[in-house]
C-alpha cells in the first residue's frame, strides 16, 4: 500500500472520529433539553476545527506532491530523445526550449493524487511539440508527444510563438 493511500485512510478515520465525537456532544446537549447549549456549540466547534485542520493538511500534502511530481517530470523530460528521418522533427529534451507549461492536479477517486502537465517545447530547428505528462500515485507514465504545425503553434502559444527563420529551403 502506498503512503498516499495510508495517509488518505488515516485522514478518513480521524474525520470519522471527529464526526462521532460531535454527534455524541450534540446528543448530550439534546438530552439535557437545551439547558446546556454550550455542548451543542462544542460539537459544532469540533466539526469545524477538524475540517479546517484536515483541509490545511491535505493542501500542504498536495503542494508537496505537486513539487515532487514536477521534479519527476522535468527529470524525465531531459532524458527524452525522439529520432526522426528528417532531423528537423527530432526532439531531445536536453536541447529543447520549454515555451509554456500548463499544470493541473487533484484526485479522481478522492484517494490517489494526480498531477498533469502539458508542455509546449521548441526544438533547435524551430519545430514545436506538445508533451502531456501524467503522474498518478507517484508513478509517471509515458508522455503523449505530438508535433504541432507552425500555424497551430502560433494560435496556441500567442505572444510566446517564435517563427522559424527560413534560409533557402531550410528552416533555422
Amino acid at each position: 500500500m502506498t503512503r498516499f493511500k495510508v495517509i488518505a485512510i488515516c485522514s478518513f478515520a480521524l474525520i470519522l472520529l471527529a464526526f462521532l465525537l460531535a454527534l455524541f456532544l450534540f446528543t448530550i446537549a439534546s438530552d439535557l433539553q437545551g439547558s446546556n447549549p454550550i455542548l451543542g456549540l462544542a460539537g459544532l466547534v469540533v466539526i469545524i476545527g477538524f475540517g479546517v485542520f484536515f483541509s490545511r493538511g491535505d493542501h500542504k500534502y498536495m503542494q508537496t506532491y505537486v513539487i515532487e511530481s514536477r521534479k519527476k517530470v522535468n527529470e524525465y523530460f531531459l532524458k527524452i530523445g525522439i529520432d526522426e528521418k528528417e532531423q528537423q522533427y527530432a526532439l531531445k529534451g536536453s536541447t529543447a526550449i520549454v515555451v509554456r507549461d500548463e499544470e493541473s492536479d487533484g484526485s479522481q477517486d478522492g484517494i490517489t493524487p494526480e498531477y498533469h502537465l502539458t508542455r509546449f517545447v521548441r526544438n533547435p530547428d524551430g519545430e514545436y511539440f506538445m508533451l502531456m505528462f501524467s503522474v498518478i500515485g507517484g508513478e509517471i507514465s509515458n508522455p503523449f508527444v505530438k508535433h504541432v504545425v507552425q500555424t497551430n503553434a502560433r494560435i496556441a502559444l500567442k505572444e510566446k510563438y517564435v517563427p522559424p527563420i527560413n534560409v533557402g529551403n531550410t528552416q533555422i
